[in-house]
């Protein structure tokens, strides 16, 4: 469990291992390393490329979302303008009643 441990007795085995054998060892680790390097590889071009094509997709949302708040912030100002006409014909309506009454 002690860390490097596992390291320690891979280096060990291949001490023991006749030169064929070491030969073909250090081959495989190497197409091994070749392998997860290409993996590796493969998935950051593929996180770019989804990037790249997300990108406009969020950009088109954002714009979207931008357009909705000023169409709801437009809608919410006419309310509050017809809102405020209202109350000044109802406060004229009252000013009248009590100039007859």
């Amino acid at each position: 469990r002690a860390k490097g441990l596992i390291k320690a007795r891979a280096a060990l085995q291949r001490e023991n291992l006749t030169e064929s054998e070491r030969r073909e060892y250090d081959y495989l680790q190497r197409i091994r390393s070749e392998n997860r390097s290409t993996v590796a590889s493969a998935i950051d071009v593929g996180k770019l490329e989804a990037r790249n094509e997300l990108l406009p997709i969020i950009a088109e949302k954002e714009q979207a979302l931008a357009h909705e708040r000023t169409e709801k912030e437009r809608e919410r100002t006419e309310k509050e303008r017809a809102l405020a006409r209202m109350e000044a014909m109802a406060a004229e309506l009252a000013a009248l009643k009590s100039k007859k009454g």
